[in-house]
């Protein structure tokens, strides 16, 4: 089944799928903060594309849940250094993509 640009409704409808589910691909959808929410349920969810899409440091909190995540694709979203910093406890978090967002190389911890 392919949803063009989905938003945060059209998310909710993966739920019955949370168990399954490995990787999602959203880059360019029209999802917010809110679909994130849904998304933190995905416990298996090892690659998530959000690049080019309106979540924020706000909603990264969320994906703090996902303990199996492996690649992160944050590129050309609003979120920061603050907001990329709550997912350091993720331990197999391998691959984050952070290009034009508002995260700034000045620390060296990134």
């Amino acid at each position: 089944m392919t949803v063009t640009n989905p938003g945060d409704k059209e998310i909710q409808l993966l739920l019955p799928l949370k168990e399954q589910l490995i990787e999602l691909k959203l880059a360019g959808a029209s999802i917010t903060d809110s679909a994130l929410l849904v998304i933190s349920q995905f416990k298996n969810l090892m690659r998530l594309q959000l690049d080019h899409t309106k979540i924020t440091d706000k909603g990264l909190a969320s994906l703090r849940a996902l303990e199996n995540l492996r690649y992160l694709n944050l590129v050309g979203t609003a979120v920061t250094e603050k907001g990329v910093m709550q997912l350091k406890d993720l331990k197999n978090l391998r691959s984050i993509y952070l290009y034009q967002t508002g995260v700034k190389n000045q620390s060296g911890r990134i």
